[in-house]
C-alpha cells in the first residue's frame, strides 16, 4: 500500500489526526509533491466537514468553545499549507460552504481568506444565485460580510487593512445587485466605527438609510456614527425605536439610548428605558443579559411594568432626526400620484424622469395625502434614489410635466376594461368610478411613459365632474 492508500483509509475511519501525522511526515520528506499537499488539504477538509455537519443538524448552530477550537485548528492547518499559492485544481468554495451552512466563521478561516486573496475564488463565486424568492448572495459577498463583521468584533485577531481591501473587492467585483451589496455596506458601518473612521461609517449609514428609511435598524446604524455627539445619537436612536416594526428589534436602540441617559445621570429617563427593555425580555421569555442586569443593580432602579410615559419622550427626542441624514438639504416640488396598496407610503411625481416613494412617517399623524396634493419635499436629490427627510403640503406649486386639463370625457371599452380620454389625456380605469361618458370633467395630468406605445403621453391622476 502507498502512503495515499494509508491516508485514505485513516480518513475514511475518521482518524483525521493520524491521517494528518502520516501525510505531514511524508510531505516533509517530499515537499514538492503536489499530490501530498492536496491530500493534506482534503484531510483537513474532511475533518471540518464532519464537525460542521454535526453542528448544522442541531437546532442551535452556534459553535461551542471546543468546536470553535477544532475548527480553528483545521483552518489553521489549511492556512499554513499555503495551498492557495500552489498550482492545484482545488475549488475552495466547498470549504466556505461548510461554514455557510452554520452561518459563522473562525479566526483562522478569516485569516486564510485574507492571506490568500482573490486567487481562491473562481468566476462563479462572484455571481449571486437567483431564486423565485429573490437573490441569494454570491459566495464572495457572503464571505466579505462575515469577514468584516468578524474583524470588527475581533480587531486583534486579523489584518484590518486586508479585511477592508477584501470588502472593497467584493463591492467592486461581485455581480450582486445594489440591493444585495447594501448589506455589506451596512456591515461596514460597525467596521469603520470600531476603527475610528467616523466619516466613512456615516457615509455608509446614509447610503443604507437612503434605501431603508422605514426601518428602525437603519436609523440605529446612523446613530452609532454619532458616538461623539450624544444629543444627535439620541435623536437617531429614538427614531429607530419608534420605527421598529417588532418590539424585539427595538432592543439594540433602547440599550444604546439607555447607555446615553445613564452616562448623563438622567435617572428618570434611564429608568423608563430600562423598564421597557426588561418588559420586552420578559414578554419574549428571555433571561436578562448581564449588560441589562448591571443597570438593575443601580440605586435608582425600581421595577415598573408601565412604560407608556416613554413614547411621548421618544417623539420629543427624535425631533429633527431626519436632518442628520444629510450634510445639506435641498427642496423640490412634487405632486402625489398614487398610494401604496398597504397604505405605507405615497408615490410623488417630481418630473417625467423622477418619482419617489415617501413614507407615512413623514406626514403629520401618519396620514397620507390624497392624489393631486402638492408637496414640497426636503432632502437629497443628487443621487439616483432621492432621500426625503421632510415634507410640507402646499396649496399650489409649479411641478415640471404636471398640468391641469378640462373637457368632455370619452369612455371606451367594456365595463371591466373601460378606458377614458379627455382630448389627449388618458384617464386610467380606477379614476372612472364616479364619472360617466360625456361628462364635463377637470383634473390634473402628468407626463408619463407609455410602455405599449414606447413614447411619452399625458395621464390623469385626478378627475372630477364640473
Amino acid at each position: 500500500m502507498t502512503v495515499f492508500d494509508d491516508i485514505r483509509t485513516l480518513k475514511g475511519e475518521g482518524k483525521y489526526l493520524d491521517a494528518w501525522s502520516l501525510g505531514q511526515k511524508a510531505f516533509q520528506d517530499d515537499p514538492d509533491n503536489k499530490f501530498l499537499l492536496m491530500s493534506l488539504y482534503w484531510i483537513a477538509y474532511a475533518a471540518l466537514k464532519d464537525l460542521t455537519g454535526s453542528v448544522a443538524k442541531r437546532e442551535n448552530v452556534f459553535l461551542t468553545d471546543s468546536e470553535r477550537d477544532q475548527c480553528n485548528h483545521w483552518c489553521g492547518v489549511i492556512r499554513r499549507l499555503n495551498i492557495a499559492q500552489a498550482d492545484t485544481d482545488i475549488e475552495f468554495k466547498y470549504l466556505f460552504i461548510l461554514f455557510k451552512n452554520i452561518s459563522t466563521v473562525t479566526a483562522e478561516l478569516v485569516n486564510f481568506v485574507l492571506d490568500s486573496g482573490s486567487r481562491i475564488f473562481d468566476e462563479n463565486d462572484h455571481v449571486p444565485y437567483k431564486t423565485e424568492q429573490g437573490e441569494v448572495p454570491s459566495l464572495v459577498l457572503w464571505l466579505a460580510r462575515k469577514v468584516v463583521t468578524f474583524v470588527a468584533l475581533n480587531p486583534n485577531l486579523s489584518d484590518v487593512q486586508r479585511a477592508h481591501a477584501f470588502a472593497n473587492y467584493a463591492l467592486k467585483k461581485t455581480e450582486d445587485s445594489d440591493k444585495g451589496k447594501l448589506w455589506l455596506i451596512y456591515d461596514l458601518v460597525s467596521f469603520y466605527v470600531e476603527f475610528g473612521q467616523i466619516e466613512k461609517a456615516r457615509d455608509c449609514a446614509r447610503k443604507v438609510l437612503r434605501e431603508k428609511k422605514a426601518d428602525g435598524w437603519a436609523w440605529n446604524a446612523l446613530g452609532e456614527t454619532y458616538i461623539h455627539e450624544p444629543g444627535n445619537a439620541l435623536k437617531l436612536y429614538a427614531k429607530a425605536i419608534l420605527l421598529s416594526h417588532d418590539e424585539k428589534f427595538r432592543l439594540k436602540s433602547l440599550k444604546n439610548a439607555l447607555a446615553l441617559k445613564a452616562k448623563d445621570d438622567d435617572k428618570t429617563d434611564a429608568l423608563l428605558l430600562l423598564n421597557e427593555i426588561i418588559r420586552i425580555y420578559e414578554s419574549s421569555g428571555w433571561n436578562l443579559k448581564e449588560e441589562v442586569l448591571e443597570y438593575t443593580r443601580a440605586s435608582w432602579f425600581v421595577r415598573n411594568e408601565d412604560t407608556q410615559a416613554l413614547w411621548p419622550k421618544l417623539k420629543q427626542w427624535s425631533v429633527d432626526a431626519e436632518n442628520l441624514c444629510l450634510d445639506s438639504i435641498t427642496s423640490a416640488n412634487g405632486v402625489v400620484t398614487d398610494k401604496h396598496r398597504f397604505g405605507k407610503k405615497v408615490f410623488v411625481y417630481l418630473n417625467r424622469h423622477s418619482q419617489v416613494w415617501v413614507e407615512r412617517s413623514l406626514f403629520p399623524n401618519g396620514k397620507l395625502p390624497e392624489n393631486g396634493t402638492y408637496l414640497k419635499l426636503f432632502g437629497d436629490f443628487s443621487a439616483g434614489t432621492p432621500l426625503i427627510v421632510r415634507t410640507e403640503p402646499v396649496s399650489l406649486a409649479v411641478v415640471s410635466d404636471v398640468e391641469g386639463y378640462e373637457g368632455s370625457l370619452r369612455v371606451v371599452g367594456a365595463s371591466e376594461r373601460k378606458l377614458g380620454f379627455v382630448e389627449d389625456v388618458f384617464v386610467p380605469p380606477h379614476l372612472l368610478s364616479d364619472v360617466s361618458d360625456g361628462d364635463s370633467v377637470q383634473g390634473l395630468a402628468i407626463v408619463a411613459f407609455d410602455k405599449k406605445k414606447q413614447k411619452y403621453g399625458k395621464k390623469a391622476i385626478t378627475i372630477q365632474a364640473i
